[in-house]
């Protein structure tokens, strides 16, 4: 689609419109990694799980972060509430909440552009919220390697919680499990053509790596019981 605007675009006003095009499309592409770049900062998940069943941790609404500037909720249609969008990819973009468990920018997305160019400023302003959210563990929080001595030798470390197990929550029941994210529902009985699972497929039999086809988001063990 872009290279037919381009075509149509320099074919309408000439070569001369060329360098234009350039510029907008870098504004562009810029603008979105920078956005990219600030909404994650420092965001890592955890990996978790038995030994031979480890994966990372369910994406929920404390990994990315939030802000509830009003200006920028006006102006880009409940995008700063990114943590809600990533937790339930299929909500809504209307319906997108906020959550207590969501770190916090400081300011709104204009602010955080601006700062985002300045690395050394936005380290200054985003490092020591990125540690507090991670209850003051750096080596949790997603780092630069060639920054991480630096960091753990400033911020230090201190005792992580245990080792979560993921279990799988819906264990052989036959009357199916549901994806708590888009409501698909597995039956047994019924199976999964789709997926490649004939009509009585158990639960046990499918494996642990298979997501919701639906959403693609939630994987096996996510689901739960069907109430």
């Amino acid at each position: 689609m872009s290279a037919v605007l381009w075509a149509a675009m320099i074919a309408w006003l000439g070569a001369g419109v060329l360098p234009y095009l350039i510029v907008q499309a870098v504004v562009g592409f810029s603008l979105l990694e920078i956005v990219n770049y600030m909404e994650h900062y420092g965001m890592l998940r955890q990996r978790v799980g038995a030994p031979g069943r480890r994966r990372y941790e369910r994406v929920d609404p404390s990994h990315s972060w939030n802000s509830n500037n009003i200006a920028t909720n006006v102006l880009l249609y409940h995008l700063q509430r990114h943590s809600d969008h990533h937790a339930n990819p299929t909500r809504r973009y209307q319906a997108l909440r906020d959550f207590e468990r969501s770190p916090v920018l400081p300011t709104g997305y204009a602010g955080m552009i601006l700062l985002a160019l300045i690395p050394p400023v936005w380290r200054r302003v985003m490092d020591p919220r990125v540690i507090a959210h991670f209850d003051g563990d750096p080596t949790r929080a997603n780092i630069q390697p060639g920054r991480r001595d630096r960091l753990l030798a400033r911020y230090g470390t201190v005792a992580t919680a245990p080792q979560r197990h993921v279990t799988d929550s819906r264990g052989d029941a036959t009357a199916g499990g549901m994806c708590p994210g888009c409501g698909y529902v597995y039956d047994e009985r019924r199976g999964d053509v789709r997926e490649g699972f004939p009509a009585g497929t158990p639960w046990s039999a499918i494996p642990d790596s298979w997501c919701c086809p639906d959403c693609g988001v939630r994987d096996k063990v996510d689901f739960v019981a069907q109430s």
